[in-house]
């Protein structure tokens, strides 16, 4: 299955920490009633647990995104599970 990237808005959103960056999903989407999307660091022990559904990268990528740079979201399809 083929999944369509979707164009969303970066905005800055300080509340949530430093460098906590909003998507806001372009009418464009398809968000399936999705939706509160941010992009935000890891926890302390950096394991990738810090999030539910949220975009979990390392300070200096959300510096770089919050200049200007370019996110595409594109989303991957859970894992079958494997049978016994």
């Amino acid at each position: 299955m083929k999944s369509t990237p979707r164009k969303f808005k970066l905005t800055h959103y300080q509340e949530k920490g430093p460098f906590t960056i909003h998507l806001s999903p372009d009418q464009s989407n398809a968000m399936f009633g999705r939706g509160g999307f941010l992009v935000h660091g890891d926890n302390a022990e950096v394991n990738h647990t810090a999030s539910e559904g949220c975009i979990i990268m390392p300070r200096l990528a959300r510096i770089e995104l919050a200049r200007g740079g370019m996110l595409k979201v594109i989303e991957r399809p859970e894992p079958k599970p494997i049978r016994a």
